[in-house]
């Protein structure tokens, strides 16, 4: 099976709500599936920014699920739900079992010791197929490979 970036690991996922909530409508505000997103509570709105002021802001992936949000949409679909494992892009090296979280452009990065307060906390499990069973462990994440998630 082939996975994409912002597909649930498990498809009976799919048949949840999502939260939707607001972005930009300005040019290139589209966010694609798989990345994270951070809400920026001053605004309301969800977007793709850095973590460091935005390191205390809720976030979530964007689901590969219908309808996509397009540059003027005012709303956007988030997956915030705990327990639901997403295939996203890691933005750098990151150990089985280790957290993570976004980083400045959406991808994922191993979140390091220190615990960061008030953001949704991911769990690294494996890339496509690694990590379900005894015999299939689950190897190091590198920058740009499709990665699954769990919202911990």
């Amino acid at each position: 099976m082939v996975v994409n970036l912002g597909d649930y690991a498990n498809s009976q996922d799919l048949n949840h709500n999502v939260e939707i909530g607001k972005k930009a409508t300005t040019g290139g505000s589209a966010i694609l599936p798989g990345k994270g997103v951070f809400h920026t509570q001053a605004t309301g709105l969800w977007a793709i920014t850095g973590a460091g002021s935005s390191a205390t802001a809720r976030t979530g992936i964007i689901p590969n699920k219908y309808p996509l949000n397009a540059d003027s949409d005012p709303t956007l679909q988030v997956e915030t739900r705990k327990g639901i494992a997403m295939y996203v892009q890691a933005g750098g090296a990151i150990n089985p079992g280790g957290r993570c979280i976004p980083d400045a452009s959406g991808k994922f990065i191993a979140a390091g010791g220190t615990a960061v307060t008030g953001v949704n906390e991911y769990v690294y499990e494996g890339h496509e197929g690694e990590g379900v069973g005894l015999f299939n462990t689950p190897t190091n994440a590198a920058l740009d490979e499709k990665i699954r998630v769990r919202i911990a």
